[in-house]
């Protein structure tokens, strides 16, 4: 079977990492409100795989995470007069409803992001520790220099990657790339010039954040 590769850009050869054993993990919704048509379209698509890989005798793990970490889970907590763990549990029973009226099953994990904070700091911390990853004003950014293979294969034109070129050589003045993205940061900054300067190109650039 062969599917579409966002990073090599091109159909390749689905292989798992062990032969006849698939590890699928699917990013899950924000749990702040309910699904819509464009959160829907993915949840089908990846229980189609998941069933067609489990219709051919293959072993399947199948993972779907709850962000019910977010300043808009906050923001909603505050407009409801409730706790933001009140929102994300009643959004993440409304997502449920909503999928299995789809006919979508449920993952084999669901792990939610208050209860793996501390495996995620690690992991941040990991990349810090080996350069591909740097703090800058409380966030932290991936260093895109540190793996080649991503920047040149991730944008959505890659006939205007000059114009961006251009511009890090301007921000390496600040040791980072317009390229760089957040893994983890402390707050919404837009008021930082900075900030909104990445802002600006990762959301020019970047088709999968």
């Amino acid at each position: 079977m062969q599917i579409f590769n966002t990073l090599t850009r091109q159909k390749e050869e689905f292989v798992p990492q062990v032969p006849g054993e698939y590890r699928i993990y699917v990013c899950g919704p924000t749990v702040y409100n309910f699904i819509h048509i464009g959160n829907a379209r993915p949840i089908c698509a990846f229980d189609v795989l998941r069933r067609y890989l489990t219709w051919r005798g293959y072993t399947v793990k199948y993972v779907q995470n709850f962000t019910d970490v977010d300043d808009k889970i906050i923001k909603r907590a505050n407009e409801e007069g409730s706790s933001a763990a009140q929102v994300a549990e009643k959004y993440i029973a409304e997502y449920k409803t909503d999928a299995h009226g789809l006919n979508v099953m449920d993952a084999d994990v669901h792990p939610q992001v208050t209860t793996c904070m501390q495996d995620i700091i690690d992991f941040v911390k990991a990349l810090v520790d080996s350069g591909h990853a740097y703090e800058a004003d409380g966030d932290v950014y991936f260093r895109t220099a540190s793996f080649p293979e991503l920047p040149g294969k991730c944008c959505r034109k890659s006939n205007d990657l000059s114009v961006f070129d251009i511009l890090d050589q301007f921000l390496i003045l600040f040791t980072f790339s317009c390229k760089d993205f957040r893994v983890f940061f402390r707050e919404y900054s837009k008021s930082r010039i900075l900030c909104l300067l990445r802002y600006l190109c990762q959301s020019y650039i970047f088709s999968f954040f």
